[in-house]
């Protein structure tokens, strides 16, 4: 994966340096145009990767990621990328880079190269799922994004109890019902499903519940940001912050054995198999 996100990157300064998208059709004005790929080796973090590095006709394209005979990374791919997940701004961000790494990576650049992660972004969630999960929860956070000109909140529900998430609902439907009356007969003719959550004892819903914390690392980042200028920003720096928080899931869950003996209870066909 860290080899793809690399590539991308690569397109994407290509793309900045020629003035359009791989995909587009040429400018009459463009100086230059695409002239295929050269393989190229190169020794990172994550071992060593192979990777085709985008040639313009012209010749004068110079790669800032990896550079012409440069054979390791330098990390910068990685510092755009982790910069932009903890919400740092795209101009803050080339300050960053310049200060450094002495390179000058103009805002477009960055923008391009977070662009180039959304094929990562979709194969990521299009991704095969585990054989068992004892839960699957929903829920959300509201988020402001731009909408042709307006802004809209993006919401996910969350309730401390069956009774206050139908108090939600009711609010909910009293507000949008008449606009969207297929949505609040569809959660009301499947509560009895979506209500499961509040039948679990304590201990699973405290696990469930844990998704709190994954919900401050969400809002910390993107506290700076008052409207996002489109659903891919957004789904771009959401992605980003989640795998910063997949790689710092090492403790232990409190109370395991307990836990792990009432799933067996309710999920008997499906989690006994992984009892020793």
């Amino acid at each position: 994966m860290f080899g793809e996100l690399i590539q991308e990157v690569l397109e994407g300064e290509l793309d900045t340096e020629l003035g359009y998208d791989k995909n587009r059709l040429r400018p009459k004005d463009s100086g230059s145009r695409r002239n295929g790929h050269t393989k190229k080796r190169v020794r990172s973090e994550h071992g060593e990767i192979e990777l085709t590095v985008p040639r313009d006709y012209t010749g004068e394209f110079e790669p800032v990621i990896v550079k012409k005979h440069q054979r390791e990374s330098s990390g910068i791919e990685e510092q755009i990328l982790a910069l932009y997940a903890k919400g740092v701004s795209v101009r803050d961000i080339q300050a960053h880079l310049n200060q450094l790494y002495g390179v000058d990576v103009s805002p477009t650049l960055i923008s391009n190269v977070t662009n180039r992660i959304m094929p990562v972004i979709k194969e990521w969630q299009s991704r095969p799922l585990q054989k068992t999960y004892a839960v699957v929860f929903l829920d959300a956070i509201h988020y402001k994004v731009k909408q042709e000109g307006h802004i809209v909140n993006k919401p996910v529900y969350t309730a401390p109890s069956e009774e206050a998430a139908l108090a939600l609902l009711d609010d909910f439907e009293e507000i949008w019902g008449s606009k969207y009356p297929l949505v609040v007969r569809l959660w009301r003719r499947n509560w009895g499903e979506l209500a499961t959550f509040f039948k679990y004892p304590p201990e699973i819903r405290k696990l469930i519940y844990t998704t709190e914390s994954y919900h401050r690392k969400l809002r910390k980042v993107i506290k700076g940001k008052a409207v996002f200028p489109c659903d891919e920003a957004l789904l771009k720096m959401l992605y980003l912050v989640t795998q910063d928080v997949i790689l710092k899931w090492t403790g232990r869950i409190h109370n395991w054995g307990q836990i792990l003996l009432q799933l067996s209870i309710f999920f008997p066909d499906r989690v006994s198999s992984f009892l020793r």
